[in-house]
């Protein structure tokens, strides 16, 4: 009686997990190496900054205006990027090749402006090596801070864009646009994205502010 009992009883078996799946745990795991990355850069310009006794002032060599016009540019590409994700959840095809598009238009935009900014700087000489570093306090060390923190943000702001692209020719492709079963790449490519984001936020005040 006992052993019939046992068998009219389903059998449930429960395995030990994560509660993300393995891409989002992955995404998660090179964020994280990401994320130490640019705080290395960023304490050694602190340490630098601060152990030189003369630093160019605010809105001097770099135009506070300047970097505010781009810390707008991708605080609004954060906001079109989670419409996008928003739109593949809810199979809306329009809206999300809409702001898709927006969110790439937008990376190109903070792109431009921030090779209008390096056109300027090269102009006047301010790059390493240039003629012009013996107009600005601590010049070597400034334009080489400088460069290596942008331009390093500036390449993961191109891969994003790669991503973003790829996400907006998948769903021009298709009528349906991007399957709602697949909106997990999406958020993928979003975290990366607000990565990139937040990475600006701290370097805007630390170079064009303090």
């Amino acid at each position: 009686m006992a052993e019939a009992a046992s068998v009219g009883h389903a059998h449930q078996e429960y395995e030990v997990g994560l509660p993300l799946s393995n891409a989002k745990l992955a995404m998660w795991l090179f964020l994280a190496t990401e994320i130490m990355f640019f705080a290395a850069l960023i304490s050694a310009y602190v340490v630098l900054r601060w152990g030189l006794p003369a630093w160019p002032e605010p809105d001097t060599v770099l135009k506070a205006w300047i970097g505010a016009v781009n810390t707008m540019i991708l605080l609004a590409s954060s906001a079109t990027m989670a419409f996008s994700l928003w739109s593949v959840e809810r199979g809306d095809a329009a809206k999300q090749r809409l702001f898709l598009a927006l969110t790439l238009l937008l990376g190109f935009a903070f792109l431009g402006v921030k090779a209008y900014e390096y056109s300027e700087k090269f102009a006047h000489g301010y790059y390493p090596g240039g003629p012009g570093l013996s107009e600005i306090p601590s010049g070597p060390t400034f334009v080489s801070c400088y460069f290596t923190l942008t331009g390093f943000h500036a390449l993961h702001v191109i891969a994003g864009l790669v991503m973003l692209a790829w996400l907006l020719i998948w769903s021009l492709v298709r009528t349906e646009g991007i399957p709602k079963q697949r909106y997990e790449r999406v958020e993928l490519v979003g975290l990366y994205w607000h990565f990139v984001d937040v990475v600006w936020i701290f370097l805007f005040p630390l170079l064009y502010l303090i």
